[in-house]
């Protein structure tokens, strides 16, 4: 008699809760292998999928549990308005909608989400050198730098993911500001490689460590007609944080800020005292859509303070940069 009490109460308890809500013209749709969030938008929801007030985003906005469309799992329950309120419920909807046609390395496992992002760049860098043998001093300029980044995004939570990046770029200097000078070499290549972590605290704020070792400009010599230069790998710790001040529709405004620790080394000839690379930028990117290319602009301003036992330098740089996700 008091199991049966119980299971009184606790029935009339979740009825009492529930039917008010699928009353108002509300049904649920339990997420089956296989489905993506907007494929089931456009057959519940009628019109639009992909508008800022289409099917797509009223079904987000009526399931905050949801914090990113491509993260959906079998066993889920989603609601969404119904048509008619006396629409038929879960049973009858599943019927009526056949999973999607998709290949089996297409579902979205939680922690198995991976994804290429592609990053030309454009850099202006100024060059500040001084001799520490001869006291002779230079200022380069570079006439263009051009680069591309290659990075593997993988997701292992909804607000963790782990990345590996390669970088590869020329740099060609102007003639230097002392027109008695001649420059060796006028050109050079740069590249790197990165590994990072990035944790979101939530959907406007985050922040992530990485370590990784990348080819630096130094200056070998200046003497009253000859500066010379070099490229020298050098091994980094760091960090950066992002922000998002604003939300527009369909883009985003934030900031940035990194700071790098570049470690000291060795070349053929001299020491690299240990330095630091710094600086913050601004980006306006797109609201991110599920199975379409998504674009980051971003310009920023950095410094890297870093001599030799040869030469003392300070390195100032504009980056503009375009990511392709």
């Amino acid at each position: 008699m008091k199991i049966f009490f119980t299971v009184f109460i606790n029935s009339f308890l979740i009825m009492t809760l529930v039917t008010p809500f699928f009353a108002f013209g509300f049904s649920s749709y339990v997420i089956k292998k296989g489905d993506k969030l907007s494929i089931i938008a456009h057959k519940l929801i009628p019109g639009k999928v992909w508008t800022s007030s289409g099917s797509l985003s009223r079904l987000l906005g009526m399931n905050s549990q949801i914090k990113n469309p491509n993260l959906i799992f079998p066993g889920d329950v989603i609601i969404y308005e119904s048509r008619k309120q006396s629409e038929p419920k879960v049973s009858t909807i599943e019927s009526e909608l056949p999973p999607p046609k998709v290949k089996a390395t297409s579902v979205v496992e939680f922690q198995r989400i991976g994804k290429f992002e592609f990053t030309p760049f454009y850099r202006f860098v100024s060059l500040d050198l001084k001799d520490l043998n001869t006291g002779e001093t230079a200022t380069l300029a570079s006439r263009y730098n051009l680069g591309i980044g290659l990075n593997y995004v993988q997701c292992w939570q909804e607000n963790f993911q782990t990345n590996i990046a390669f970088n590869l770029s020329t740099i060609n200097f102007q003639p230097p500001s002392d027109s008695a000078k001649q420059l060796h070499p006028l050109s050079q290549f740069q590249s790197g490689l990165n590994l990072g972590a990035t944790y979101k605290f939530n959907n406007s704020f985050e922040i992530g460590p990485s370590i990784g070792i990348q080819q630096e400009l130094f200056g070998r010599s200046i003497t009253t007609n000859k500066i010379t230069t070099d490229i020298v790998a050098i091994p980094s710790l760091g960090a950066k944080v992002s922000y998002d001040i604003k939300h527009l529709t369909p883009f985003t405004v934030g900031v940035t800020a990194t700071a790098e620790l570049k470690l000291a080394g060795k070349a053929d000839d001299y020491q690299i005292r240990q330095g630091e690379y710094f600086g913050g930028g601004i980006y306006l990117k797109q609201k991110a859509q599920p199975d379409r290319l998504n674009l980051k602009t971003e310009i920023g301003f950095y410094m890297r303070n870093q001599g030799t036992s040869l030469v003392n330098q300070s390195e100032k740089s504009i980056i503009l940069s375009l990511k392709v996700y």
